[in-house]
């Protein structure tokens, strides 16, 4: 039986530059303007702001609607999606 840290290990990784990822919005909060995504690979989670999402496309954004991102890295280093 794997443990949740193996799985964790063995999981998919999302890249910067990783392009037309597909993936369901699973979390989106209208007050901050920003949700969460998971990626249809297993990869874990990832981060999306409302001014990542083109205009056309505000209106496909809501919770378990799928998506098609690429990854970015913040200033910080973090990874993020922006919605294409």
């Amino acid at each position: 039986m794997t443990t949740r840290r193996q799985w964790r290990k063995q999981r998919p990784k999302l890249r910067a530059g990783d392009t037309r990822v597909e993936g369901k919005v699973i979390k989106w909060c209208d007050r901050k303007f920003c949700g969460f995504i998971r990626p249809a690979n297993g990869a874990a989670h990832i981060f999306f702001h409302g001014n990542d999402v083109p205009f056309e496309r505000e209106k496909c954004v809501g919770v378990g609607r799928t998506v098609f991102f690429t990854v970015t890295s913040n200033r910080s280093g973090k990874l993020k999606a922006i919605i294409t």
